[in-house]
């Protein structure tokens, strides 16, 4: 397979490097990876080096505890080659790493000489950017390859035909960490017979808590923040929220006859998009405010509805709510909702949401709510969700301590997966 493979990455690199004639977007892409290998120059030094590998942003967020707790011991060096350019932007200021820079494309002979370059004790990849012949390379010189933070697989007819043409791939791998039992038990039937795997706890959840606490302990906005207290009993924190999410969040507020108050944090805050908000609420006959003002001291804080029309605001925001709304599911996927449940939130998003392991866990324990795809039906659903929140004290106490124990689960998780990746350093 791995032979078949190789004429067809060839194939298809061609292909690349011919549509880069036409396309500015594939131009960038390969000038990116221009003259990679002499940033990787050898390094005579005898620490032992342990080479990660992510995808974009989100994986490196999720292996950052990792990668943090193994640098506490300085006789070891890190090594970091990733694939979007979005995490260049973020990696060159961060001292957690000795050497960062993209991943070439997965050519058999470039990725020999990558590997000669760098010369790692342990190859350690996060979640599923898996190349074949980099893979081959790697396992030929007999280099332990440890996959960490694996989720539950993906589903479907699509999904489960690209895990068994993958298969393979999944067999090269030596050691697996899983964020929950369900991933674990999910890919097993996919993992060579000599692998050792070991659940975990997802170091995504520990680094959000450790985010968060840091926001909290810094109360940058918080103060401005309780400044605007809202009116009502209870208050529904909005996050990431796309046009569709807002009609379902709005409606079902009407139909709660406009009891509680809102943050609504539009995912793009452009200056159409804030717009499109506040015309929104006016036609309900409602009052708001936007954050922008509240930091001026010009707003008016009798508005039930908060406006958040600035980013990076958002993980200290959700210390405001008593539940949380997280938007993208009526689109691809839902957005993080590791911040509101950080804050110890429940919360209730669109219905795709699979992507998100923490979605799937916490749904099958009652600590968040899936909609459906009409938005009329969504909206009624999610005005009783609430009402339930508030009346059924019951329930309410049951989702709380599941979502204690979750949280519990996963803290510590970046140490635990760094013990398993310091026992192959042996």
């Amino acid at each position: 397979m791995i032979y078949l493979y190789r004429l067809l990455s060839l194939f298809l690199l061609a292909v690349l490097h011919v549509s880069a004639l036409f396309s500015k977007k594939i131009r960038n892409f390969l000038k990116e990876r221009e003259n990679v290998f002499p940033r990787f120059l050898p390094t005579q030094e005898s620490r032992p080096r342990i080479w990660f590998h992510v995808s974009s942003v989100g994986e490196l967020e999720q292996a950052r505890p990792v990668i943090e707790c193994l640098r506490e011991d300085q006789n070891i060096r890190i090594v970091l080659t990733y694939f979007s350019s979005s995490v260049k932007r973020l990696v060159k200021d961060w001292a957690f790493v000795d050497a960062a820079d993209f991943l070439p494309l997965d050519d058999h002979e470039q990725m020999d000489e990558l590997v000669s370059l760098i010369r790692p004790r342990l190859f350690v990849l996060n979640r599923y950017d898996l190349w074949p012949n980099l893979l081959a390379v790697v396992k030929k010189r007999k280099i332990p390859i440890l996959l960490i933070n694996a989720s539950t697989p993906p589903i479907g007819v699509l999904g489960k035909m690209s895990l068994y043409i993958r298969k393979f791939i999944f067999r090269m791998i030596d050691a697996w960490t899983f964020v929950d039992p369900v991933a674990g038990s999910s890919w097993e039937p996919f993992m060579s017979a000599s692998a050792r795997g070991i659940v975990t706890g997802n170091p995504r959840v520990d680094r959000a808590l450790e985010r968060v606490q840091e926001l909290l302990d810094k109360k940058k906005f918080t103060q401005l923040f309780q400044s605007w207290k809202g009116k009502g009993s209870h208050c529904l924190v909005c996050g990431s929220t796309w046009d569709d999410d807002e009609e379902v969040i709005f409606n079902a507020w009407k139909k709660q006859n406009f009891d509680g108050s809102l943050v609504v944090v539009p995912h793009e805050p452009y200056p159409e998009t804030i717009n499109r908000i506040r015309e929104k609420i006016q036609r309900m006959g409602q009052t708001y405010l936007l954050f922008s003002e509240l930091e001026k001291g010009i707003a008016n804080l009798e508005a039930k509805v908060l406006i958040v029309d600035q980013r990076g605001l958002l993980a200290e925001i959700y210390s405001l709510g008593d539940i949380a709304y997280v938007g993208g599911g009526y689109r691809r996927q839902i957005h993080s909702i590791i911040e509101p449940i950080a804050h110890h939130l429940p919360v209730v998003f669109g219905p795709n949401y699979r992507r998100s392991p923490e979605a799937v866990t916490l749904k099958l324990t009652g600590s968040a709510m899936a909609l459906p795809r009409n938005l009329s039906t969504a909206a009624e659903k999610l005005s009783h969700w609430i009402q339930e929140w508030r009346t059924n004290e019951k329930e309410r106490t049951r989702a709380l301590e599941s979502l204690r124990v979750f949280l519990q689960m996963h803290r510590g998780a970046g140490l635990r997966v760094a013990e398993v990746i310091r026992t192959y350093l042996s």
